[in-house]
């Protein structure tokens, strides 16, 4: 098969990418593993782009500037249409700050560095991903930082042997997999984002299209191959979820499924003819901009129709995304990979420069302007410039660990030794106390500790993914307790008990039977939005309002079941849902101060009002 010839079976593995995508994301049940669409998608762009190179070498015409006009014409025009569209659309409806955020996001993703920003912005308490509308531009920047390293790299190897450039790009490929595997366990927002760490899924189609192996032997190896690839693709996309350790190991199932039906397919068989069938052709051939419209569409959805049926809005979705995809394929897409018409080479590289020079432009006039505040009223933009120094409440780098850090960072006035102790453990939903309990339980005389760190609930032996420290941390505060034998352990978290609850049991009963009486403060409160930004939006309608009665009532049968659970143990289960959300209203301020500082995390005022609603059942030292 000549490298240039049209394969319609990669265009409907495109399919088998783009769809779990926009499931996933869209929040269909049953795709949780829907986010390996992407590293499909890395497979087969290595493969097609790699294919050209290398057939172009073998006949010594490549051209770096002819390579980087195809990059053009096949990426820029789409993705600077629907960047202004998204643009425009945020502009009207994202509060100043959230506008900034936005162009931000754009600055770097017009210079093909989107994944650098938002791997700068993954922290704990960085924005969350639905109130980024440009957050899928992550992948496309892995794609062109590669593509601005890899033909180089070809081309200078190339001139002494193909083979040896295959051995070069195997041993990067297996860099980069060990690399990403590490990284995986101590800094999983670089893994997921960083080049370096997703190289090895590009290489890997590199390497197939240059026929390292040879094409399968026969027709029924050919189509056991790509049925086999495609099986591993749904398994990846039925079975792995957001709370697995990804990419790393893990990526091997859906990337090897790539590479398989990419290599089954370079022979006729009746696995390759079904992938390449009209519907999923045609999805594949519209999939990139899919993927561009997909995620901004969503994201304004939810944003503008939060309280129609999520079935229904999905749906939604869902068809809007199609259509806007059909028509930026038709209209923007195919004219512009045209080279004979109107869109010249030097047109191409015309609007290409153009792009960059209005999204750089716009996103720094933007920000410059501070997200342009004053088109809202001052109450709503006194809202917005909330702001909340956590660092000192809640002991930010010492005694409650960011990301990063692991169990040497807790300095000596963290873990106190005289007694009577209390010790306050576990994440941010711990740490968020602390402005509160710490006077109070120093006020009944406790020496107060604090062991607690972003991400890591406290429960021994449970493995975080996003938090590889968190197994050791909770063993330190497991001997610490050992060693010193508090009086009171206070523990709080997101609390997800599901699959840990037997061994937390065990845990407390441990604690107990030692003689240190343990409470469980229930789930928080977590809202849609930040609460300064939910209340600049009622303040621009006009509305006065400081509650919110709209939380899920999921949040409150959670907090019931816990409830529930622990009544026959004999540690005491504070029902923080029932002291924020008294009658299931949630009282937003407290003495003109936002009770939370952002979605979920409390300010001192707020910590200091729930802390003092259960005051009463804070023992004194025995």
């Amino acid at each position: 098969m000549a490298s240039h010839d049209y394969r319609p079976d990669i265009d409907g593995l495109r399919a088998f990418a783009i769809v779990p995508v926009l499931f996933f994301h869209a929040g269909v049940p049953g795709l949780d593993g829907g986010f390996v669409g992407v590293d499909i998608f890395f497979v087969i762009s290595g493969y097609l782009i790699s294919r050209l190179i290398y057939a172009e070498l073998d006949e010594s015409r490549f051209s770096i500037i002819g390579f980087y006009e195809r990059r053009a014409r096949r990426i820029a025009p789409a993705f600077f249409a629907v960047s202004l569209l998204t643009f425009i659309a945020a502009t009207l409806f994202l509060f100043p700050t959230r506008l900034v955020e936005f162009c931000k996001s754009l600055l770097w993703s017009s210079l093909a560095a989107g994944n650098i920003y938002f791997w700068q912005e993954s922290g704990y308490f960085g924005p969350e991903a639905s109130t980024q509308p440009l957050l899928h531009y992550w992948s496309l920047g892995v794609e062109e930082q590669f593509y601005f390293l890899f033909p180089a790299v070809a081309v200078l190897i190339w001139k002494w042997g193909k083979a040896r450039l295959g051995l070069v790009l195997l041993a990067i490929l297996a860099l980069s997999l060990i690399a990403s595997e590490l990284m995986v366990r101590h800094s999983p927002e670089a893994a997921f984002y960083l080049l370096p760490f997703r190289a090895w899924e590009l290489l890997l189609g590199s390497l197939l299209a240059m026929r390292t192996m040879p094409p399968p032997p026969t027709n029924a190896i050919a189509g056991g191959a790509v049925a086999a690839g495609i099986a591993m693709i749904l398994a990846a996309v039925f079975l792995f979820s957001e709370r697995m350790a990804f990419p790393g190991l893990s990526a091997l199932l859906p990337v090897t499924g790539s590479a398989l039906a990419i290599w089954g397919g370079e022979r006729p068989n009746a696995a390759a003819q079904a992938l390449g069938v009209t519907p999923l052709t045609y999805i594949g051939r519209i999939s990139y901009s899919l993927y561009l419209v997909h995620w901004p569409v969503l994201f304004f959805a939810n944003r503008l129709l939060p309280d129609i049926d999520p079935a229904v809005r999905t749906s939604v979705v869902i068809a809007i995304s199609v259509v806007l995809a059909d028509m930026c394929y038709r209209f923007i897409e195919t004219p512009t990979r045209q080279r004979g018409g109107y869109w010249t080479p030097m047109r191409i590289f015309g609007l290409t420069v153009t792009g960059v020079a209005v999204g750089v432009g716009l996103s720094l006039a933007t920000i410059a302007a501070g997200g342009f505040p004053g088109r809202l009223p001052a109450d709503a933009q006194e809202l917005l410039a909330y702001q909340y120094d956590r660092v000192n409440p809640y002991r930010e780098g010492t005694c409650f660990l960011r990301p990063e850090q692991d169990e040497t960072a807790f300095t000596p006035d963290c873990l106190p030794t005289t007694k009577p102790l209390a010790l306050i453990w576990g994440d941010s939903h711990a740490a968020h106390f602390l402005p509160g309990l710490k006077p109070l339980l120093e006020k009944r005389g406790y020496a107060v500790a604090q062991i607690t760190a972003s991400g890591c609930p406290p429960i021994l032996g449970i493995r975080a993914p996003r938090r590889p420290s968190c197994t050791a941390i909770n063993q330190l505060a497991s001997d610490w307790i050992e060693r010193n034998k508090p009086s009171l352990v206070i523990l709080s978290a997101i609390w997800n008990l599901d699959r840990h609850l037997q061994s937390f049991e065990r845990q407390i009963a441990k604690l107990e039977e030692a003689g240190t009486r343990t409470m469980i403060l229930g789930p928080s409160p977590i809202f849609p939005d930040s609460v300064p930004v939910l209340l600049a939006e009622r303040r621009t309608g006009g509305d006065q309002s400081t509650t919110w009665a709209s939380l899920p009532t999921s949040a409150f049968a959670y907090d019931d079941q816990l409830r529930g659970q622990f009544a026959t143990w004999p540690t005491s289960y504070v029902s923080i849902m029932d002291l924020a959300c008294p009658d299931k209203i949630c009282p937003l301020m407290v003495g003109g101060e936002p009770y939370y500082w952002d979605a979920g995390h409390l300010t001192t005022a707020g910590a200091q009002a729930l802390v003092a609603g259960f005051a009463d059942r804070v023992p004194s030292p025995q």
